[in-house]
């Protein structure tokens, strides 16, 4: 692994592996998801990464959206 590419939704995938570059990094156990915290996908550094489950990724989005309006 070393180079990477973009994909349509804008995340970075490995090049030989197609896999996602940040939960590589972020390692989440099955059934989790990772968050990027300041919502930018291209940064994906560990201290940018935070796993959690599906259902708490949901809320924190639900959440953000109600605030944004």
């Amino acid at each position: 692994m070393g180079r990477f590419y973009y994909d349509k939704k804008g995340y970075p995938r490995w090049s030989d592996s197609k896999k996602l570059v940040h939960r590589t990094i972020a390692k989440p156990k099955d059934g989790q998801v990772t968050h990027h915290i300041d919502g930018n996908p291209k940064n994906f550094r560990k201290s940018n990464l935070q796993n959690m489950s599906r259902s708490a990724h949901s809320q924190l989005h639900a959440k953000k959206r109600r605030s944004f309006w």
